[in-house]
């Protein structure tokens, strides 16, 4: 072979692995353009078909015993349950990744789920893998997202290659409750849920993420004198401050649960509202009132919104 055709077959290997290396992507495989993404699991969906609280609560307690699993984390009713991401790499990329989510087409508000630090499946070749992970992203129900991945993969001392997908988006599925995950630590309040969502009977919907309902954010006091500690992270003060974007705390405890409070445990640039008082029959009574009539003046004054309201437990 002459020197000029030898050069020209290297010049044409030389553009053909340019072109290949070029092309090479994240290619996101679900949720796949159009999906509509449950955010309840299929018990959560069925309580629904029973007519007494008796009925619902032997439901809950068979489930339960089931230990029904979502990406290494048991199943539980009060949450949502996770949404499946896949994606697969065509040149080698490797964690972390970062996966984009936004309400927008155009990404002006978005959220950085998580970085996600390992492989599940490797296909034929290490070059080819497929990467998956589920994040319970508080997600608005019925709701279109969009979103995108994002590989850094290590290149010798010239630094980090950066690595994106183009966008997908899925709709969530159009279901209530929405359910507000925190931290799973021992202390983190449970039960917390987007009174939005609902269907009225002429077709519209409670607007999401005005009105949250939950347990209290620090614990009752033993003494009626000084509060307990805080029960939010670092993670959860963002959650509720940055994203739920919280202005209004309405604690319904008691006096002697709240005791010398002064500001809410989300800090002093929320309201706060100790509006303690009686329950239930004591609704009825005088104090009641006054008490009920406080709280409407809470929810009346559009300055005061979005608003988290709890007493102990938040049932």
């Amino acid at each position: 072979m002459s020197i000029n055709r030898m050069s020209k077959v290297t010049l044409c290997l030389m553009i053909s692995a340019v072109c290949v290396r070029s092309s090479a992507e994240i290619r996101l495989l679900s949720p796949a353009e159009g999906d509509i993404v449950p955010l309840l699991s299929e018990n959560q969906k069925k309580i629904k078909e029973y007519d007494t609280p008796e009925a619902r609560k032997a439901a809950i307690e068979a489930d339960s015993k089931e230990e029904k699993i979502f990406f290494g984390k048991k199943a539980v009713w009060r949450h949502q349950i996770p949404v499946e991401f896949k994606w697969k790499c065509t040149d080698g990329e490797s964690a972390p990744f970062r996966i984009t989510i936004s309400e927008k087409p155009d990404f002006s508000d978005p959220v950085y789920a998580f970085i996600c630090e390992y492989q599940i499946k490797y296909m034929k070749y290490p070059s080819d893998r497929i990467s998956i992970s589920g994040y319970m992203g508080n997600f608005k129900i019925g709701q279109k997202y969009y979103w995108k991945v994002t590989g850094f993969s290590k290149k010798g001392v010239k630094g980090v290659k950066k690595t994106e997908s183009s966008a997908g988006s899925f709709m969530t599925e159009d279901l209530p409750p929405r359910w507000i995950a925190l931290l799973p630590v021992h202390t983190a309040p449970r039960n917390i849920r987007d009174l939005g969502g609902y269907r009225t009977l002429d077709g519209k919907r409670v607007k999401q993420g005005m009105i949250f309902r939950g347990p209290e954010l620090n614990g009752g006091s033993f003494d009626g004198e000084l509060p307990r500690y805080c029960r939010l992270t670092c993670y959860d003060m963002d959650l509720f401050l940055n994203h739920l974007k919280i202005r209004s705390d309405l604690d319904l405890r008691s006096r002697a649960e709240i005791a010398s409070m002064k500001n809410s445990p989300l800090g002093k640039s929320v309201n706060f509202f100790p509006n303690g008082g009686l329950a239930y029959e004591g609704f009825f009574s005088q104090d009641g009132k006054q008490m009920t009539a406080a709280n409407f003046r809470v929810f009346c004054d559009e300055a005061n919104y979005p608003i988290y309201f709890h007493c102990q437990g938040g049932l």
